[in-house]
């Protein structure tokens, strides 16, 4: 197979996601996710190369239909969450999805979703990891598990996942040239920070962390300086946090 080919069949296989209608926001919802995945190996159009063996192809494209067949039902259960506000009604559709395909994460990654957006944070936990073992190369779902953890008081455990797509992320962009990946590691960035400063980490630390963050929008922005107002909260002498959150504020 071509090389264009196998760009199509894995864009395909992201918009499978985007086609739910769920974007998921990330730090005051100014980064819409749902169609950003990045995968090393065992994911459709990994790599993209022209040597794939027929098996990865034939997989590939395997494990897309099955994603296809089940879209139209995460539609109806994500619809019937946000708007018909019925969250068990919801849960049942992709449960049923679930046993009929336990291979597809992206519906354990909805009822996380679901979860997530009545404001159950542990409970969408559970979920993203459960989606998370299925596909341990989904960036977004990595993501969604740390950011899960965090929210649900367990900073120190989602410190190991934030670090874990810190280091895929920064091979996507500087290896691969994935720009587009650049808005998801600073969302990334952000969190972990936070996380580590939640856990108990330096200070200092979590200024390097903070440090790398480029994004220079808005809603980054002031991300970044809420943190760095958290931590001179906590640590009122910290002279570099002060000198950073003043040159912010100046920008």
């Amino acid at each position: 197979m071509k090389k264009n080919n196998l760009y199509a069949l894995f864009a395909l296989s992201l918009g499978t996601l985007a086609l739910t209608g769920c974007h998921t926001a990330v730090q005051q919802g100014n980064n819409h996710l749902a169609n950003l995945r990045y995968s090393q190996k065992n994911h459709p159009g990994a790599g993209l190369s022209d040597s794939m063996g027929g098996n990865d192809v034939t997989n590939a494209k395997a494990n897309l239909h099955e994603e296809m067949e089940v879209v139209e039902e995460i539609r109806k259960a994500w619809k019937l969450a946000t708007i018909g506000k019925d969250r068990e009604g919801a849960l049942k559709i992709l449960r049923k999805l679930d046993e009929e395909h336990p291979g597809i994460s992206t519906v354990q990654m909805m009822m996380g979703q679901v979860e997530e957006h009545f404001g159950n944070h542990k409970e969408a936990a559970v979920h993203y990891r459960h989606a998370h073992n299925v596909n341990q190369f989904s960036s977004l779902q990595t993501y969604k598990l740390a950011e899960s953890l965090r929210k649900s008081g367990d900073a120190k455990g989602s410190v190991l996942y934030y670090e874990k797509l810190e280091k895929r992320l920064e091979s996507a962009v500087v290896e691969f040239k994935r720009d587009s990946m650049s808005s998801l590691l600073s969302s990334v960035r952000l969190g972990m920070a936070e996380a580590m400063l939640d856990s108990g980490s330096e200070p200092g630390k979590v200024i390097e962390v903070l440090k790398k963050v480029q994004d220079a929008d808005q809603p980054t922005k002031k991300e970044v300086e809420r943190i760095l107002d958290k931590i001179i909260s906590r640590f009122p002498d910290n002279d570099e946090a002060k000198q950073l959150l003043k040159a912010s504020n100046a920008s």
